[in-house]
């Protein structure tokens, strides 16, 4: 469980730096995890309220929640 949570967190730095993206988009730039553990990481992150999906014209933006953004910046500093 520890290691879906540390791979949280490079998935909502990774949000956090660089910005909101597609599911694919945000894979591919967490080079760390494959693409169901990603899937599961993602679900856990919106379950928890730190992740957020928009409604694009074909797919979902992935963005980090206010909550998640507070998270970040605590973290941060």
């Amino acid at each position: 469980m520890a290691a879906i949570k540390n791979l949280g967190l490079s998935v909502l730095e990774e949000i956090f730096h660089n910005g909101p993206g597609f599911r694919k988009e945000l894979w591919g730039r967490c080079d760390v995890i494959d693409w169901p553990g990603f899937k599961r990481v993602m679900s856990m992150l919106h379950a928890q309220g730190m992740v957020e999906f928009i409604d694009g014209e074909q797919q979902k933006l992935i963005d980090l929640t206010e909550e998640g953004h507070e998270l970040m910046q605590s973290l941060a500093q």
